[in-house]
């Protein structure tokens, strides 16, 4: 593939170390990337225990399992993360996604029956950054596992407070009450779904969004984050 002419004037480079890139269609160079380590396992959205066979082993009655594939302090998912929501970085979108597929293909729940849902921005955010970046990462995610990616069942009606601006779990779960419903409810009941974001902090967002689909009807929830804080 011949470059393309945007690159011979602004050559891509390594969102974490600066180093040229070959082409700008990744965010991290190859070395940056395969030295980013990823867990293996799922856990209890609740406590973060590790669920080994990716069962409900404690806190049954929590509404999602936790999947997250990597840990925030890694300085280059930092820089991808960065990147891609607030530079308009959207190569880092595919490395994002590759990392997570990665994680996904290693951990043991088959996902062949699940629909991917992006957790959704305000309207007020999504123009004001123009795009959704958890949908870019979902729609990379869904092509390599071929799963459906659907971003019309769970809508979020309140623009918020970016919840990394708040304090606590108790804070960022009263800025984001009631901010997610399911306007059809049909389209949710007895399915599963992957609630896909780029970061879970306290997981008040995953636990939200995850409760308007269990008040919907849905079956089983994966909460996936590509980092944990």
């Amino acid at each position: 593939m011949w470059p393309r002419i945007t690159d011979f004037f602004f050559p891509p480079f390594c969102l974490a170390c600066h180093a040229p890139l070959p082409d700008a269609s990744q965010g991290l160079c190859a070395s940056c990337t395969s030295s980013i380590s990823r867990d293996s396992n799922l856990r209890c959205g609740e406590c973060f225990a590790r669920l080994p066979e990716g069962k409900k082993i404690c806190h049954k009655k929590f509404p999602y399992i936790l999947g997250a594939a990597t840990r925030y302090h890694d300085a280059r998912i930092r820089a991808l993360i960065h990147g891609l929501k607030f530079h308009h970085a959207h190569a880092a979108a595919t490395t994002l996604a590759e990392i997570t597929v990665r994680y996904c293909r290693d951990i043991p729940l088959p996902l062949q029956s699940f629909t991917i849902l992006p957790i959704p921005l305000s309207t007020r955010r999504e123009r004001e950054r123009g795009y959704n970046h958890s949908e870019l990462i979902a729609t990379r995610i869904g092509a390599a596992l071929e799963l459906p990616v659907a971003t019309d069942i769970l809508v979020r009606t309140l623009h918020t407070q970016p919840q990394s601006h708040l304090p606590d779990w108790d804070a960022r779960r009263k800025n984001i009450a009631g901010a997610f419903i399911v306007p059809v409810t049909s389209l949710a009941q007895g399915k599963n779904f992957i609630l896909l974001d780029d970061v879970i902090t306290s997981g008040s967002t995953f636990f939200e969004a995850s409760t308007a689909l269990k008040h919907a009807g849905a079956r089983r929830i994966v909460a996936l984050a590509t980092t944990r804080a």
